[in-house]
């Protein structure tokens, strides 16, 4: 079954769930089911997600497997199966809305820095486009992925897209805010990245860095996203995530680029649009990187905004 594409599969399981659902002697056998059915029709997208990653693990259970080799250096990303993961995501209507370059500079870094920790934490999931990424790489480099957001239906996407392209027993969800996960001290151990990409409003942001900096032991490094975002509405304005990171940590934070520039890459708006207002401030990157250790939180962090 895992040889036929998504939406292939998807189309058979709607053909055969309307011939269900019409034949009169098969509804008078399962009318006890019937609303199981019906209810489903409206989730095949996932339901054939998270059959086909059934027997994909299945069969990946049935190869031999390598013998594990203590000190070996961690291998490069895995160009075949990002792009199935991808692939995969996107049929969901899944898929991140950060750059392929973001995700990719993120993933590389979990990667090349899997040595300064044992988990991964991301702070906004949204429909799981990065979540399930993030899954498949902590799975296979044997660390812990901690997912945070404020919206437990966002929550439940993204735990269908984690199931859908790789098992879920090292992700742990939690419903509510970075603040909230540090105050409950959900996480104790040694942390590669945190990617935040979660309420970009200045003063959530300076919560964000705020929390970030009370967790024991300090993160290794963070990820911050939309670091050029822009909006020409007014009530919009305080969208700043930028602003945020240099009130909070100093003017002369060293970061380095994530993602796309804007005026250099194809994905990133310059123009205000028509529906929301969003654009993406000329010369400047999608996101930035900062190691937590090499800067100190600011007593005024904000104050002011």
């Amino acid at each position: 079954p895992y040889d036929l594409p998504q939406p292939a599969f998807v189309d058979a399981l709607c053909d055969a769930m309307l011939r269900y659902m019409t034949d009169h002697a098969l509804w008078e056998k399962h009318r006890s089911n019937a609303s199981i059915v019906f209810d489903g029709q409206f989730n095949l997208g996932r339901i054939a997600a998270e059959y086909l990653a059934f027997f994909a693990e299945a069969d990946e259970e049935a190869q031999p497997r390598a013998p594990h080799t203590m000190g070996t250096a961690a291998p490069e990303c895995r160009k075949t199966n990002l792009p199935a993961i991808r692939a995969r995501l996107d049929d969901l209507g899944n898929h991140s809305h950060t750059s392929l370059k973001f995700q990719d500079d993120v993933l590389n870094f979990i990667r090349k820095h899997a040595h300064r920790g044992e988990a991964v934490i991301e702070v906004g999931c949204y429909r799981g486009g990065m979540t399930g990424q993030l899954a498949d790489i902590c799975a296979e480099l044997d660390k812990r992925l901690y997912v945070i957001d404020i919206d437990e239906d966002y929550l439940e996407i993204a735990k269908a897209s984690v199931r859908a392209v790789t098992n879920n027993g090292h992700v742990h969800y939690y419903h509510g805010d970075l603040p909230g996960f540090a105050r409950d001290r959900v996480c104790n151990r040694p942390v590669i990245l945190v990617v935040i990409d979660g309420d970009h409003n200045y003063r959530g942001v300076v919560e964000d860095i705020t929390a970030l900096y009370s967790m024991n032991p300090l993160p290794y490094a963070a990820a911050f996203h939309d670091f050029s975002l822009r909006y020409a509405a007014s009530h919009l304005e305080d969208i700043r995530v930028d602003l945020a990171i240099r009130d909070s940590l100093g003017p002369r934070v060293q970061h380095w680029q994530l993602g796309e520039v804007a005026g250099q890459g194809a994905t990133l708006r310059m123009k205000p649009g028509e529906e929301d207002s969003h654009y993406h401030e000329q010369r400047m990157p999608e996101g930035v990187l900062l190691i937590c250790a090499d800067h100190v939180l600011q007593r005024t962090s904000g104050m002011q905004n």
